[in-house]
């Protein structure tokens, strides 16, 4: 089920989680239910083979805008999920010549999961290249760009969204994280005095972090955990999923270390230049250092925005934690544990 990467990071973190915390919260158990009344029906697939260009993206490196190029045989599929509302799906899936389908029901059901958490009656236009691309860092790089760091995109209205999903890698997360920002359950954006902060706590020169990223990437991160949980043949599937949670944090923990490293031996101090490092890397790891509390303030995703913009204000740098550049992980700037094979 789990890809091996994913299953080596497990070995790896498993050891140094604190499962018992998440176990024990009363409040999570509390949310972790309430998931689980979210119920919905799906229509019957429609399915088409033809040819398609990819949507161009400021998101997509070049490089990886060269091999989408290349992929041009598309197969779509179109449904209907009913939920509380009725949400309008296709998805494209953009193939190289004889290249081998990807898991295309655990996609539509991946999709369909997470659709149906929206407030309103919607549409989404999804495009998926599974490139095998990994985002990694080199130990010389002296920026991190959005070759490094992105993996989708989105552009959406109130009732419409085109998502870009472009990387193999945590495929389903991302698509969490894009779907996510079309559901609209944030409008955070970027906050000045947070951005000063920030810059403060980390020695940053960055312009504009966009927490709306940090609280979407969460909420990613959250819903693939339990999504995962729930395709597990136990009989506790909270303990599954507080497991991951816990590696998830511990991750990310690593993660914004890394990223606190780096930023220390760079002298380009503006993080945030081309993609939203801060946002994705430090602010999340924030934000899981303290997320027992975080579910208690935002125990839904359509958040309350003062408050949580002065949740996030108040957080603390991340703890300090030494990462090596030889440790068998450090290239790696991939953003979860928990990756299902597709």
């Amino acid at each position: 089920m789990l890809t091996k990467e994913s299953q080596s990071l497990i070995d790896s973190f498993l050891g140094k989680t604190d499962i018992q915390s998440f176990l024990n919260d009363s409040s999570l158990k509390l949310f972790y239910h309430s998931l689980s009344k979210n119920t919905y029906e799906t229509s019957k697939v429609k399915i088409t083979h033809g040819t398609k260009l990819f949507p161009q993206s400021n998101f997509l490196a070049n490089s990886l805008s060269k091999k989408i190029k290349q992929r041009q045989n598309v197969l779509t599929m179109k449904w209907t999920i009913f939920s509380k509302y009725n949400i309008h799906c296709i998805l494209h899936i953009y193939l190289k010549e004889n290249e081998k389908f990807p898991d295309t029901e655990l996609l539509m059901r991946a999709i369909s999961f997470i659709t149906s958490f929206s407030n309103k009656e919607r549409k989404f236009n999804i495009h998926l290249c599974l490139l095998p691309d990994k985002k990694i860092i080199r130990k010389n790089q002296k920026t991190i760009t959005k070759l490094n760091v992105n993996s989708g995109s989105n552009s959406f209205s109130d009732t419409e969204s085109e998502v870009c999903v472009f990387r193999k890698e945590e495929a389903i997360k991302v698509l969490f994280h894009e779907i996510i920002h079309g559901l609209r359950f944030s409008n955070l954006g970027s906050d000045e005095l947070i951005t000063q902060r920030l810059c403060q706590k980390y020695n940053l020169q960055s312009k504009n972090i966009l927490i709306d990223e940090s609280y979407t990437e969460i909420w990613a991160k959250i819903y693939n955990c339990y999504f995962v949980s729930s395709l597990t043949n136990s009989d506790n599937k909270f303990q599954h999923f507080c497991t991951m949670l816990s590696l998830e944090k511990e991750f990310s923990l690593y993660q914004a270390n890394k990223i606190k490293q780096f930023v220390k031996k760079s002298k380009d101090k503006n993080l945030d230049r081309e993609t939203n490092v801060s946002a994705y890397f430090l602010v999340v790891g924030e934000i899981f250092s303290h997320l027992n509390d975080f579910l208690k303030l935002c125990p839904h995703p359509y958040q309350n925005k003062k408050k949580c913009l002065d949740f996030i204000y108040h957080l603390n740098t991340v703890k300090k934690r030494k990462i090596s550049m030889n440790d068998k992980f450090y290239n790696s700037m991939r953003m979860t544990i928990i990756e299902l094979k597709l």
